[in-house]
């Protein structure tokens, strides 16, 4: 029997996605996503949120395509993927781990708010002409 690695996030995006180009062609974006929990403390009463930091790493064309055109910092996103942990050296030598969820062909990412407005997706308004009307007709 096979194992099941799928991990399903809802937060939001830390920042702005990072794109670079493959050397064997194609694309790869990452970025980091927040997920908050609440919860009340115990000894105090206090309601307290807990903020935890996942790294997305995206490897399907298609939707290092859609984040080009889609993802800014902020946004709120599900996102669902596997965990992968990679070992890799620092500077000095050392063996450093990364854990991440990889978004490849059978993951998804999907906005969950309303798509912020940006200057250039406007359409162009019309002319103040257009909105005079000829009250003497």
């Amino acid at each position: 029997m096979n194992g099941l690695n799928r991990v399903d996030l809802i937060g939001n995006l830390g920042g702005d996605p990072e794109f670079r180009s493959l050397p064997g062609g194609g694309a790869v974006a990452n970025f980091s996503i927040a997920t908050n929990e609440g919860y009340r403390d115990r000894q105090s009463g206090e309601y307290r949120q807990q903020t935890e930091w996942h790294r997305v790493t995206v490897f399907q064309d298609g939707l290092v395509a859609m984040l080009r055109k889609h993802a800014a910092k902020g946004r709120q996103a599900h996102v669902t993927g596997k965990l992968r942990t990679r070992k890799w050296k620092d500077r000095d030598g050392n063996d450093r781990y990364t854990t991440e969820i990889v978004v490849g062909p059978r993951g998804s990412i999907n906005f969950l708010d309303a798509r912020p407005e940006r200057a250039h997706d406007r359409p162009p308004a019309p002319p103040p002409e257009a909105y005079e009307m000829d009250l003497a007709a």
